[in-house]
C-alpha cells in the first residue's frame, strides 16, 4: 500500500537529534508507536518551537507531512470463509488544535471514483 515515507526511532530524543542534524526536516508528523488511534498519539511539528511544546514522548515514528486534501477510512472484515464485507467510507475531521478526530462524516464527501479505489484497496488489505 502506497505510504508516505517514514522511520522508526526509540524515542523523542533520536528524533529530536535527526531534525536539528538535518537528517529530517520540519513540517513532519509524529506517530506514537503505541497506544494511538485517531489522532491520539500524533503531533504535526512544524516549526523547531514545536520540538520544546508537541514533541511526544516516547518510541515513535516520523514521517513526511503529505499534502492531502481530506482523511478517510474504510472498514472491511473477512470471515473464515474468505468472504469480505466493506463498508461505505467515512471522512474524518480533526479538531486544530488537540489533533484528535471531532466529527465523522458519513458518507464521506468524496467521489464515487475514489471511494471505489478506497475500497478496493481495504479488500486487499
Amino acid at each position: 500500500i502506497p505510504t508516505a515515507h517514514f522511520e522508526l526511532f526509540e524515542d523523542e530524543k533520536a528524533l529530536k537529534r535527526a531534525i536539528t542534524s538535518g537528517a529530517w526536516t520540519l513540517p513532519l508528523v509524529q506517530k506514537s508507536r503505541t497506544a494511538g488511534y485517531d489522532g491520539k498519539g500524533v503531533a504535526i511539528l512544524r516549526t523547531l518551537e514545536d520540538l520544546e511544546t508537541k514533541l511526544l514522548p516516547g518510541p515513535c515514528l516520523a514521517e513526511v507531512l503529505a499534502p492531502i486534501q481530506a482523511e478517510i477510512a474504510v472498514v472491511a472484515a473477512r470471515n473464515e470463509r474468505d468472504e469480505v464485507a466493506v463498508f461505505p467510507a467515512v471522512e474524518m475531521d480533526f479538531h486544530p488544535e488537540a489533533n484528535l478526530v471531532e466529527f465523522l462524516i458519513c458518507p464521506a464527501r468524496i467521489p464515487a471514483l475514489i471511494e471505489a479505489q478506497a475500497e478496493a484497496l481495504a479488500e486487499q488489505v
